[in-house]
């Protein structure tokens, strides 16, 4: 009896055994899902409510404080360009023009001294060209130019009114060649002339011919020609003995619409008046309100007293009152 209950209760715990190895029953299969940890069998423990991870709280990033805006100063709103207005068509002028000066007939040198080669004398650049006098070959003595210009042994003229019959006048010729001033030569008029010194104080001055002086003649380069005569048929104060084309003959150079000699262009010529102005005891400035265009025969030009010549050739050329004032050293 005691054998047939313990064989029952061995199957039953076999019969139990095989219950659990099944995993209690049903039809299929559950998967083989590991127990939780910390389980000691039995039903496992409620699962709790996992509280929501929190992430740490970030602190709020402060955008930085902007700086206050400066107000802008505000630019004076510009003033329109005014319309250009066309360039006034140049005027002569009503005064002299005192921004330039040339001094006449105390050694100066009005230009560039260089630009008439070819002259005989000491210097090369001063003096009468091949065509020009150069002093007598035979007696009487040489004369040459539209007025027959003589040549004399010396200048000693004579005296001058009022005590004398002597002429001694001086008329300035000036010279531009495409914009820039050029030197009328020292040393014209005189044949053979000796080279510049100073003379009695004054520079660059040509005072000796070796061979004699036409009575129309320069001592210096600053454009003041002399007129120089024993024998003055016109009136001392309002004549001129002798004309630019008796100077430009002593000199032997030709002037035409398009050339001075060697200079070559258009030719312009102004001048400040057929009258003499020079007077005893005075020297004078002539203002350049007084030159105007001359359209006639340059050569017919007269030689007056204290009379300003300029000859323009090319182009760039100052015009009318642009052109210096002329400052004579000379009482006539």
């Amino acid at each position: 009896m005691r054998l047939a209950r313990l064989g029952y209760v061995f199957a039953f715990t076999l019969a139990l055994g095989a219950l659990a190895a099944c995993g209690g029953g049903g039809g299929g299969s559950t998967p083989n899902v590991p127990a939780p940890t910390g389980s000691s069998g039995g039903a496992p423990p409620p699962t709790s409510t996992p509280k929501p991870s929190s992430s740490p709280t970030t602190a709020p990033t402060h955008s930085p404080t902007p700086a206050p805006t400066a107000t802008p100063t505000q630019s004076p709103t510009p003033k329109p360009t005014p319309t250009a207005s066309p360039t006034p068509t140049p005027q002569p002028s009503t005064t002299p023009n005192r921004s330039q000066v040339r001094g006449a007939g105390n050694g100066q040198i009005n230009g560039d001294d260089t630009m008439f080669p070819g002259g005989i004398g000491e210097d090369p650049n001063d003096g009468d060209y091949p065509a020009g006098g150069h002093g007598p070959l035979t007696s009487p003595p040489q004369t040459i130019g539209p007025d027959n210009v003589p040549c004399l042994q010396s200048m000693d003229t004579g005296a001058l009114p009022p005590q004398g019959t002597g002429y001694h006048v001086h008329t300035f010729v000036g010279i531009y060649y495409n914009g820039k001033e050029v030197a009328l030569p020292d040393g014209i008029g005189m044949a053979n002339p000796e080279g510049e010194s100073t003379y009695k104080g004054i520079p660059n001055w040509t005072n000796y011919a070796t061979m004699c002086y036409y009575e129309t003649h320069t001592h210096d380069a600053s454009g003041l020609i002399h007129q120089e005569s024993a024998n003055a048929p016109l009136a001392f104060q309002q004549g001129a003995k002798y004309t630019l084309g008796d100077f430009l003959a002593v000199w032997g150079i030709t002037i035409g619409p398009t050339n001075l000699g060697p200079l070559s262009g258009p030719v312009s010529i102004y001048t400040s008046g057929q009258f003499g102005r020079g007077g005893p005891g005075t020297k004078s400035e002539i203002g350049s309100n007084t030159y105007t265009l001359y359209t006639g025969d340059p050569t017919l030009i007269g030689l007056y007293s204290h009379e300003v010549i300029w000859i323009t050739i090319g182009t760039g050329n100052p015009v009318g009152s642009n052109l210096p004032n002329v400052l004579f050293f000379t009482e006539w």
